[in-house]
């Protein structure tokens, strides 16, 4: 069933943030699955490493507080600092988490890929259906704009009378400029003639 929208003069969201969702989900697809393969001293990116240990901490249960994993900073702002990860850090990681939730390490990440896939599911859909609404609005917004530009008939007509009236009055007006200048230049120039029109209607001739 085709989506209904109406008219709104608020300009719908830009997409910015849905497809920030659907990235984040699927840098973490991509370094879990990848994560088994690596060797320890692999070196990671700080932005799929904290991408990656975000999520997994979301997995956990709500009871499990805060958990300090060896050879991650604690503090924020050590942490934000913090440029040395690896997979074998990542993977230190994702066994305390899993211990902390009484899980296996293979639950935890497929509870964390299975979140991660849905989140991206719902990311592209919600990009596609802000993309969708944004183009609807134009369209709507178009619209609107032309009605309020269309004036109603009775209008126009007046609007006609008034260009009409300017219309004569102009070339009259340009007439009498270009007879000025033709006698400022010497050309005799004959006076306006005025012509005056009497018309007989017969009523019997149109009965």
């Amino acid at each position: 069933m085709e989506k209904r929208y109406e008219f709104s003069s608020e300009k719908p969201r830009e997409p910015a943030s849905a497809r920030e969702k659907f990235r984040s989900a699927s840098v973490v697809i991509k370094t879990l699955k990848a994560l088994s393969k690596l060797p320890d001293e692999k070196s990671l990116d700080s932005e799929s490493a904290v991408t990656t240990l975000w999520a997994l901490s979301r997995e956990l249960p709500d009871d499990c507080g805060s958990l300090s994993v060896p050879g991650i900073p604690d503090e924020d702002a050590e942490f934000d600092a913090f440029d040395q990860w690896t997979a074998g850090l990542l993977r230190k990681a994702t066994e305390v988490y899993a211990a902390a939730a009484r899980m296996t390490v293979e639950a935890l990440l497929y509870k964390c890929i299975s979140s991660a896939y849905r989140n991206s599911i719902e990311a592209d859909e919600e990009e596609r259906d802000i993309v969708e609404r944004a183009r609807r609005w134009k369209l709507l917004l178009d619209r609107e704009n032309c009605s309020r530009t269309l004036l109603e008939p009775e209008v126009l007509d007046k609007v006609a009378r008034y260009e009409s009236g300017l219309e004569r009055s102009f070339f009259r007006t340009l007439h009498e400029i270009q007879r000025l200048q033709a006698s400022r230049s010497g050309v005799v120039v004959p006076p306006v003639a005025a012509i005056d029109v009497d018309m007989t209607v017969h009523p019997k001739r149109f009965t």
